[in-house]
């Protein structure tokens, strides 16, 4: 998998790639200015949303996959919040 930093970049790749878009800055720690929504609208191949996802409700549709790190415990309390409805 391939990870770019910025939507530039994004937009040089292969469509074929299998590429993550982290929302956060691996530079600075903090969060992109750029979101998983505008990676998306440049890039319609296979798209992993990563970082900041800590509920259900964070995931973006229109993604291929997810990666949830710091939030694990929160985003499987969500998911067990939907089973028991």
């Amino acid at each position: 998998m391939i990870e770019p930093n910025t939507l530039e970049e994004l937009r040089a790749l292969p469509k074929n790639l299998k590429v993550v878009w982290n929302s956060r800055d691996l530079k600075t720690g903090g969060l992109k200015k750029e979101t998983f929504k505008e990676a998306r609208a440049i890039f319609p191949g296979w798209l992993c949303q990563a970082s900041n996802i800590e509920t259900l409700g964070d995931m973006e549709v229109t993604a291929d996959a997810i990666l949830v790190g710091t939030h694990l415990s929160r985003f499987v309390e969500s998911i067990e919040n939907i089973t028991q409805l």
